[in-house]
């Protein structure tokens, strides 16, 4: 994942890590101007409300970047046992890392409130549905009034 900077790690209780990357570096990276172009923003009579498609089911992968079953379990219990803990420093992306990875990733800045249990049921959503040949998949997600794609695979980057 070189195109993320890792923010830290924690060495978890199951002899992983989870490590904490950034919002990507490279050279084709998108600015992030938040709803500045959102033209739902700039409606003014009988505007629709935003959407945001949460009860959707999780779109599924099964070609690319699969995550082990076990490694997204390990991921989904620290997020769910640590659920109060407020992420520092605006990660991106969570990875489970033991050997191998099994990620979450969103592509929106969140608020600095953000906690581990405001990922645990979208990413359990996406793990539960998404098994096939490994975990990879996505879905759409509000996550402290933000809309937000939410990706489950081995890699975590890409959630567009």
């Amino acid at each position: 994942m070189p195109d993320r900077p890792e923010l830290y790690r924690e060495t978890t209780k199951s002899g992983g890590s989870l490590v904490y990357y950034g919002a990507a570096t490279n050279g084709n990276q998108r600015r992030d101007w938040g709803n500045m172009f959102d033209l739902s923003k700039r409606c003014i009579i009988n505007c629709p409300p935003p959407t945001c498609k949460d009860n959707e089911p999780p779109s599924c992968d099964s070609k690319h970047n699969g995550a082990r079953n076990e490694l997204c379990d390990k991921l989904l219990a620290e997020l769910e046992g640590n659920g109060d803990v407020t992420l520092p420093q605006k990660p991106r992306q969570i990875c489970y890392i033991d050997g191998k990875a099994c990620c979450v990733s969103w592509n929106k800045k969140l608020s600095d409130k953000l906690v581990k249990a405001d990922l645990y049921q979208i990413a359990n959503k996406v793990i539960k549905k998404c098994t096939s040949n490994g975990i990879s998949g996505k879905t759409q997600a509000t996550i402290q009034g933000v809309c937000t794609n939410v990706c489950v695979s081995s890699r975590g980057t890409h959630c567009s």
